[in-house]
Parts: structure tokens; C-alpha cells; sequence
């Protein structure tokens, strides 16, 4: 009787500390908590509304359109390509360029602003900042928005490059402008997002969170959505006013953070923590509608097209998830880690991984299609009849073998 009564009493003392340690620390499961709309999945993610930007095939923020989903559903570029020209700038190219017009715009690792001829690649200005830069530049109107990691947000000049203004947080920004309306909006490493007047500057409202915001932030039906190091996604809207807040579910004692912007599209919030889980958001609410935990590190924003969500992981790993269940329909890997956010243009997913080489994977299936020996981080873009590709150093422009 003694041991039956043990037994029991052993068996309740480790449910309630599975209990307590689930309460405290939120372990991460795979389980859907509201459900996907699926009347808005039978349909391709919602594209910027200007056709002049479908209609000549530009890419003019980090991600494509403002709803950050870096999937370009018009361009029919297809490989085999050829090169047309590259550009070797001797330093490191982390984030992809900007398109608009007839020129692109990207930074590099180690402080300058690139403006060049779309269609040859010939160098029109170049600004240095002084400071490392690990952003892409916003379009809008005549100016170019640069964020810095010496604290320092640009407006240039977009034809020229002179300074039109310039706005001193208190830290480091790896955040790429969002442009709505007449603002900026990007946050910064003491965990502040910030809405500047695009004309001016000054500071029209801030928002704080409780660590560090790397992430990008994306707009979609009037919602800002950004990750911050708190372990939270947030949604505020036009004027800084919080809509919602999703706190992460931690895996046992390990505090999850995010670094990566967010992809909205089926009015659903992709999003990966640094724990290794891609978090399916409902952007109405904020209510989890999928998890999916992984092996490694997720610093690789997510591509979204055609119900599917692409990222890469640490785990040297490439994922294509189902975007209404979070299933993996496909993976691939070539030994090495995959940082950057890939691309979807024409059908086919690009992403490099830190063995320094560039993939096309046919995105329903994961077929290679092909391959490029260079890229590092986020590889393409397009422009025209171009894909724009940034290798490591050098950047290249692409253009179909006949």
C-alpha cells in the first residue's frame, strides 16, 4: 500500500513540474491555435498597387512590397542566364538592392551607399556614411532612406546623393525603412521603433519595446508588424498605437528572440525566432495559427508564394513550408548555414547559403534548376529583362540565354 501511495505521490510531483515548467517556460509545440483563412489561400499574396512596378519588373524596398513577402509574382526571368554586366565593390554585400526607374541602390558592409545605371552597372554616385550599414535602402519620390549601425538614418537625395537630412537614434539600426504615406518607419537596438517625417525627419512617434528590434517592419491593411529581441511580434498602427502583442512560447529555460522581418500574406504573419521556430501569426488578432520548431537558428527572413513559406535555417538547412499548416513540403541543404531571405521570381525560389553559392529551386518541388558560384546572404532581385544578383563582393545583373 506504502508504494502504491509512493508511486501516485512520485507521479503527481512530476506532472505538476511538467506543468510549472511548461507555465514558465512555454515549450514550443507544433499545434494550431486558431485556423487558417483558407478563402484567402486560393489566391497569391497581396502585391504593391503600383503596375508601373509589375509592369517593368522593379523591386524598391527590402522584400519587394511593403507587405515584405520578397516574391515578385509577374516576372517570367527564367534560367539559363548570362552575365551583362557585374560590378566587384571589394566589400561585403549582406542585403539586396533596391530597383526603381533606371537605377538600383544598394549598401555596403562597410559604409557607402551605391546609385547605379541599372543597365550597364556604371557607378553614378556613391555617399559614405562612415559606418557599417546592414539594411537596403527605401525608395520614395526623389529620396533614398538609408539606415546605419552608427545610429544614423539618411534621407539622400536619390539622383545625386546629397543629404537632405539626417536623424541620430541612441543605437545601431539594422532595420530597412518602411516608407507609409509620409513616414519612415524602422527600429532601432534600444528596442525603439521609430515614424520620422519623410520630408523633414522629425520625429512623429515612437514605440518602444522591451529589447532590441532588428526586424524590418511590414504594413499590411494598415498594420505595422515588427519582431523584437522581448521575444514578441507587434502590430501597431498609423499613428504608434499597439493593435497586439504575441508573446514567443520559450523552449524550456531558453528565452526565444526574433531577428527576422515578418512576411504577411493570407492575412497571416510568418515570422522566425532565434529558438528555431517559424510562428504563423493571425494579423487581425495576433493568435498563433501554426508553429513549426526546426534544428537551428532562423536569421533568414521568409519568402512567401503560392501557399508556401521558404527560409533557411542554421541548421544548414533550406525549408519550404506549407503556409496554411506549416508542413515541410520540401528541404535542401548543401552542408552550409543559410542566413539571407530568399527570392521568389518566376516561379523559382533563390537563395544562397555560406558555402558561397546561389540556388534556383523550383518552388513547388524543390528541384535545383540552377545554380550560381557566388551569393552569401540575400542574392536577387530584378529589374527589366535583369535579375540583379549580389554575390558576395560583386553584384551582377543577369539576362536569359536566347
Amino acid at each position: 500500500m506504502k508504494r502504491i501511495t509512493l508511486t501516485v505521490a512520485l507521479a503527481l510531483l512530476m506532472a505538476a513540474v511538467i506543468t510549472v515548467v511548461a507555465v514558465l517556460t512555454g515549450v514550443a509545440d507544433d499545434r494550431t491555435i486558431t485556423p487558417f483563412p483558407t478563402a484567402s489561400a486560393t489566391g497569391p499574396p497581396p502585391t504593391a498597387d503600383d503596375t508601373i512596378l509589375q509592369r517593368l519588373n522593379l523591386w524598391p524596398a527590402y522584400g519587394y512590397g511593403p507587405a515584405r513577402t520578397f516574391a515578385n509574382p509577374t516576372s517570367t526571368l527564367h534560367p539559363p542566364y548570362k552575365v551583362k554586366w557585374k560590378l566587384d565593390v571589394g566589400d561585403l554585400l549582406e542585403f539586396p538592392p533596391t530597383t526603381w526607374g533606371d537605377r538600383l541602390y544598394f549598401n555596403a558592409g562597410h559604409g557607402y551607399v551605391y546609385c547605379c545605371r541599372a543597365a550597364t552597372g556604371k557607378v553614378l554616385w556613391r555617399y559614405n556614411t562612415g559606418g557599417k550599414l546592414a539594411t537596403t535602402p527605401a525608395i520614395s519620390g526623389d529620396s533614398v532612406y538609408i539606415a546605419s549601425m552608427r545610429g544614423l538614418v539618411y534621407a539622400l537625395d536619390r539622383f545625386t546623393g546629397k543629404v537632405r537630412w539626417t536623424f541620430e537614434t541612441q543605437s545601431p539600426t539594422e532595420s530597412s525603412p518602411l516608407i507609409w504615406k509620409d513616414r519612415v518607419i524602422f527600429g532601432s537596438w534600444e528596442g525603439t521603433v521609430y515614424a520620422l517625417d519623410k520630408g523633414t525627419g522629425e520625429v512623429i512617434w515612437e514605440f518602444q519595446t522591451g529589447d532590441r528590434v532588428h526586424s524590418s517592419p511590414a504594413l499590411y491593411k494598415g498594420r505595422i508588424i515588427f519582431g523584437s529581441y522581448d521575444g514578441s511580434v507587434y502590430a501597431v498602427d498609423y499613428d504608434g498605437n499597439q493593435l497586439w502583442r504575441y508573446r514567443a512560447r520559450h523552449m524550456f529555460f531558453l528565452r526565444d528572440r526574433f531577428y527576422t522581418t515578418p512576411a504577411v500574406a493570407y492575412d497571416t504573419v510568418y515570422i522566425g525566432s532565434l529558438v528555431g521556430t517559424m510562428y504563423a501569426l493571425d494579423v487581425n488578432t495576433g493568435n498563433e495559427r501554426w508553429s513549426r520548431t526546426i534544428g537551428g537558428r532562423i536569421y533568414s527572413s521568409a519568402a512567401v508564394w503560392n501557399n508556401r513559406v521558404f527560409f533557411g535555417s542554421y541548421d544548414r538547412t533550406f525549408y519550404a513550408l506549407d503556409a496554411a499548416k506549416g508542413r515541410v513540403l520540401w528541404t535542401f541543404s548543401d552542408g552550409e548555414p543559410v542566413s539571407g531571405a530568399p527570392s521568389v521570381i518566376g516561379g523559382l525560389v533563390y537563395f544562397s547559403t555560406f558555402a558561397g553559392r546561389t540556388y534556383a529551386a523550383d518552388g513547388e518541388v524543390g528541384r535545383i534548376e540552377w545554380e550560381y558560384d557566388d551569393g552569401r546572404y540575400s542574392p536577387a532581385v530584378t529589374w527589366g529583362e535583369s535579375l540583379i544578383l549580389m554575390g558576395s563582393r560583386t553584384i551582377y545583373a543577369l539576362t536569359m540565354a536566347k
